[in-house]
């Protein structure tokens, strides 16, 4: 059995003019969401996210450095689950950050026009990337849309859970 950890942060920086709009438009502490683990073969922590231009990887110590996690939820998975999700991790590795799909979705939220620039899997905000590999997740229920749905939505579908720990 493996553990995978569905965090939502913010930046520790108080000039984040971006994540401050998101704040405030999703009316939650954060605007970050994440994916962490321990990597017994690498023996570091690893966050994996949409932000900064593309999804990546990165240590979780360096991530520490400039984020703040407010909220953490733990999922076990089986070891073929876990294969599984890491695998989407690593096939979504490097796409685009979606900066029209966030702008849409900001668009649709208020004017109710359909969001323009939905693509699927060719660019990724962070609550779409969580959301989308929390799907191979058994019993996972997120039945949210992903192009539209932010942090708070996101976090709200995986506290609802089965199996799910929240741990800070």
């Amino acid at each position: 059995m493996k553990t995978l950890k569905i965090a939502f942060g913010r930046p520790r920086s108080k000039w984040a003019v971006g994540s401050y709009l998101i704040r405030w438009f999703e009316g939650a502490p954060f605007s970050h969401a994440l994916i962490r683990w321990a990597s017994d073969s690498l023996d570091r922590e690893l966050v994996y996210e949409a932000s900064h231009g593309y999804v990546h990887f990165m240590s979780g110590q360096r991530f520490d450095l400039d984020e703040e996690i407010v909220e953490e939820y733990e999922l076990d998975y089986s070891d073929a689950a876990f294969t599984q999700a890491v695998q989407c991790c690593v096939d979504y590795a490097e796409a685009k950050y979606g900066y029209l799909q966030l702008f849409g979705m900001a668009l649709e939220r208020i004017t109710g026009i359909r969001n323009p620039f939905r693509d699927g899997t060719q660019t990724f905000v962070c609550s779409e990337l969580v959301g989308d590999v929390l799907k191979l997740h058994e019993g996972s229920l997120i039945d949210i849309d992903l192009e539209l749905a932010g942090p708070k939505a996101l976090r709200d579908c995986v506290a609802q859970l089965p199996g799910v720990r929240r741990t800070k």
